[in-house]
């Protein structure tokens, strides 16, 4: 970023994660700030170090010119929240601002001198008057981001607030935090920055035991926290973990972790439903006019899920291997009227989501793929970063939610 002209300019620089590293400014033509910061590498602020040159004195052969790194700042932290920062000890609120503000910014009861952090985690700048917010920058008192939301993901069509790509906290800066700029949650900054920065990206973290492993607000699963605060339903909770949200809880496989794939107990109960699954659309019915659309819409009809011709068999040898490396659940083959699924990655988290699942499958009896599908349905599918396939679970969702909303587990 660079501003150019009289009387102050300033120009910054950044680190691939989008942290600022360098800042300075210039007044009147003579550089006043020349600052580098250095963050931790879980993204906290560590120190700042103001830049300077030595030169020696007229006639000193002896002496060369030094580049000299002043330290202006260091920051302390304690549960995760700033504690002491270049200011002195600080005791920030539960948006993480440092003094009294009203709701979008503006410091009261009169504004107090910039260059440090002030509103909701935010560093102020004393040449702009900006919230820096690490991807985006704040307009003070105005409720909006200087550029859009980067990430596309968070404009959800169920949630009117996200529609507009500027809003701070979708509006309600009062109830919400965003202290990266892209990704807005709890009025907690702890919950906030790890929630967003965790489930931003798709893909399962290597290693990660997502029931407990790595936990926010006080021992609790990050998952857990997300399926209660209501994340699941706006999208911002990745597909694979969003399915295991329950009435607001988190009900994961009960041994290892994702990556492990030691779904064992979950995946015993899921595939033990199927046959009742297929019984149960033998017989369905449904006056839900959502559901009568869907079904239309993809080239089904009641009475086509009721009669439908298929053979439903268990994944194995070469299948399986591809099942498992692409963590696909189903596949279906409309030239055969097959479904076949993985048995031993099989975990649809309640009956009525494997009854979507199902009716999911059934759509691709026409010859329609998921693409297709999706945008019949208008949905928004997403690829995954690792496999490059596209997630398809939305269609299972919109099926489970339009014609078994109501259906309980056996």
């Amino acid at each position: 970023m660079r501003s150019g002209g009289s009387p102050v300019a300033w120009a910054y620089s950044y680190a691939p994660g989008n942290k600022r590293v360098w800042r300075g400014v210039w007044s009147s033509g003579t550089q006043t700030v020349d600052e580098l910061t250095f963050w931790s590498v879980s993204g906290q602020k560590l120190e700042t170090y103001q830049l300077s040159q030595y030169q020696p004195w007229p006639g000193d052969d002896h002496t060369l010119p030094q580049l000299v790194a002043s330290q202006t700042g260091t920051s302390y932290y304690f549960g995760g929240k700033l504690v002491k920062n270049s200011m002195g000890y600080v005791t920030p609120d539960r948006l993480g601002s440092i003094g009294k503000y009203f709701p979008y910014g503006q410091e009261r009861p009169s504004a107090t001198t910039d260059g440090k952090e002030k509103f909701a985690t935010y560093f102020r700048d004393s040449e702009t008057g900006l919230d820096y917010a690490e991807n985006r920058y704040h307009q003070v008192g105005m409720g909006r981001f200087m550029t859009p939301d980067p990430w596309n993901g968070s404009g959800k069509p169920n949630d009117p607030g996200s529609w507009n790509r500027y809003a701070y906290t979708r509006g309600d800066p009062v109830n919400r935090g965003d202290p990266a700029g892209t990704c807005d949650g709890p009025a907690d900054t702890n919950t906030s920055m790890t929630v967003c920065a965790s489930f931003e990206g798709l893909a399962p973290v290597p290693g990660w035991n997502y029931d407990g492993a790595a936990g926010v607000g006080g021992g609790g699963s990050i998952a857990s926290d997300a399926c209660s605060n209501g994340y699941a339903t706006l999208g911002y909770l990745p597909d694979y973990l969003a399915a295991m949200c329950v009435d607001g809880g988190f009900q994961p496989p009960q041994q290892g972790s994702f990556t492990e794939k030691t779904l064992t107990k979950g995946q015993n109960r899921d595939v033990g439903w199927l046959p009742s699954a297929q019984d149960y659309l033998k017989t369905f019915d449904t006056s839900n006019q959502d559901c009568l659309t869907d079904l239309a819409a993809v080239g089904l009809s009641v009475d086509a899920v009721r009669n439908m011709d298929y053979t439903l068999t268990a994944a194995s040898g070469n299948a399986k291997s591809i099942y498992d490396n692409n963590g696909i659940v189903f596949y279906t083959d409309p030239s055969t009227q097959a479904i076949t699924y993985d048995s031993q990655n099989f975990y649809q988290n309640s009956f009525k989501q494997l009854l979507g699942s199902l009716l999911h499958e059934f759509s691709h009896m026409g010859g329609l793929d998921d693409g297709a599908v999706a945008g019949i349905l208008k949905l928004n599918l997403k690829k995954d970063p690792v496999t490059d396939r596209l997630i398809s679970t939305p269609i299972s969702k919109k099926f489970t939610k339009d014609c078994f909303s109501g259906v309980k587990n056996p």
